[in-house]
């Protein structure tokens, strides 16, 4: 058995003692144990098949591990072996003394006799079917199985009821796992597990995400949702790609959540999960992806995507994490907004709303203020817009230790912000961060210097990188400065 797979035992048989356990030090390397402060560590437990919870318990100092999930515990072998040892030490025969009697062996006040343990027993492997696939290569592959199980199983069933068509779901590479064949064997449910395809912006797949099928009462929680071990990625993030091919996609007139219509909007949507996703697919928006969960935010992701429309769950975590994820990227230029309470009428996500009619029914209402302009009043009443608001004050220089025009930078950031170059802010940020300075050039206009801290060859390098073909936009950027500065400007 392989090192990176040592740690993938079946789950031990209905029945089987799984007390005074031997841990060996091959499958204590493969649970990946980490630190939690002095000689105690944590570490996947390899005897019911974890993967995503550290649920063991070490302490180095005796060997002692015990599992929280399930109850498992034991000793290393390192431990028991160092038992072993010390035990002829301290079980030797006594000495006689001159007259052929034996002596009784005074007990050394520094020797602790050893707790006494049960019989050793250690928990063979069984010889099952790997707990996750293989090489991300293989994914595809597998996919594409479960894609084929899909028309008129339990998962055609499941999305009926949460208003998926079915070609729909096809078309997004959805699939399913029937009972048995999901590839987290330990995570199987009896229902089986819609499969959905976690992706790159270049279209890779790099894992896959099981959903159980049925309802939240018949479900329990810790089995509703899996992830195969490995790289996470973002339910279609196809559209955040730069070769995202616009002109196949046959745009329907897509909503702006204050009410505008937008011909070819190249807005993002952006939900927790990929139903919501598909929910928004199915109501005529083109450009969404699922970000499976408020923590799997990727910046570097999103560098070609201009435009994002928050669409998260109304509970407490969702409306915090959208705010938050607004503020940064209007730091970064781009334009926010985000769904307004109405689209979700009461419901507590996207695809409930959905279910639910609210959804489709805020979508139709504004449809018909594209179509018909003079009913737009009518149908949107007087509610203000529900756009993250464009102006950013607290605008800092990431910089402040180079005072002399650490002023005029926080200038320039607002000033970015404030009109359509704003996509400038993030590579304006960089180059400041790597000490970038502000200069009066020929003709009292400003240029960018590198500083102390790149050599010239360095900075140009960068602002390459940075700008490309934007250095009109930037030079444009820097007039303005210059002209609101009124030449007021310290040299550099």
């Amino acid at each position: 058995m392989s090192l990176s797979n040592s740690h993938n035992f079946n789950n031990p048989q209905s029945g089987t003692n799984n007390t005074n356990l031997t841990l060996t030090d091959l499958q204590l390397a493969a649970c990946k144990p980490i630190r939690a402060g002095g000689s105690s560590w944590r570490a996947f437990c390899p005897f019911h098949g974890s993967d995503h919870q550290r649920s063991m318990r070490l302490n180095l100092s005796n060997g002692h591990f015990n599992c929280f999930a399930c109850g498992a515990w034991g000793y290393t072998e390192t431990a028991r072996e160092r038992w072993k040892e010390q035990q002829p030490k301290l079980n030797r025969p006594p000495a006689k003394n001159g007259t052929g009697k034996a002596t009784a062996a005074r007990p050394s006040p520094r020797v602790q006799a050893p707790p006494s343990y049960p019989p050793l027993r250690v928990l063979e492997p069984a010889i099952t079917l790997p707990l996750k696939p293989g090489p991300a290569q293989d994914l595809p592959g597998l996919l594409q199985q479960y894609q084929v199980a899909l028309p008129g199983s339990w998962g055609e069933e499941y999305l009926r009821r949460r208003k998926i068509p079915l070609e729909l779901a096809q078309l997004y590479g959805i699939g399913y796992a029937g009972p048995g064949k999901w590839a987290h064997s330990a995570r199987d449910w009896k229902y089986g597990r819609l499969v959905m395809p976690h992706t790159r912006p270049d279209g890779e797949i790099v894992n896959l995400y099981g959903r159980a099928v049925g309802s939240n009462e018949k479900v329990p929680k810790a089995l509703r949702h899996d992830h195969l071990q490995g790289e996470k990625g973002y339910f279609n993030a196809g559209v955040l790609g730069p070769d995202f091919n616009r002109q196949n996609m046959d745009y329907l007139k897509s909503v702006r959540p204050d009410g505008q219509p937008e011909q070819n909007s190249e807005a993002v949507f952006v939900c927790e999960g990929p139903f919501d996703a598909l929910s928004l697919l199915a109501g005529g928006q083109k450009r969404v992806v699922a970000i499976f969960g408020v923590n799997g935010w990727r910046w570097e992701w999103t560098r070609s995507a201009r435009s994002l429309v928050f669409a998260l769950d109304t509970d407490e975590t969702g409306q915090k994490s959208w705010r938050e994820l607004a503020r940064q990227a209007r730091l970064r230029g781009k334009s926010v907004a985000f769904l307004p309470p109405e689209a979700y009428g009461g419901c507590k996500d996207v695809n409930e709303a959905w279910v639910s009619g609210a959804l489709e029914s805020y979508f139709e209402s504004v449809q018909v203020a594209v179509d018909e302009p003079e009913v737009n009043d009518t149908v949107l009443g007087a509610s203000s817009p529900h756009q993250f608001p464009e102006q950013v004050v607290d605008i800092l220089d990431p910089r402040p230790d180079l005072v002399e025009d650490s002023w005029l930078w926080e200038d320039l950031f607002r000033l970015c912000l404030g009109i359509p170059q704003g996509i400038l802010y993030g590579s304006l940020h960089g180059l400041r961060c790597c000490g970038v300075r502000l200069h009066i050039g020929q003709n009292d206009l400003l240029e960018l210097r590198p500083g102390a801290e790149l050599d010239s060859g360095q900075f140009r390098e960068l602002e390459q990188h940075y700008f490309g073909d934007n250095h009109p936009d930037l030079e444009n950027l820097l007039d303005r400065l210059a002209f609101k500065s009124k030449s007021a400007v310290r040299t550099a």
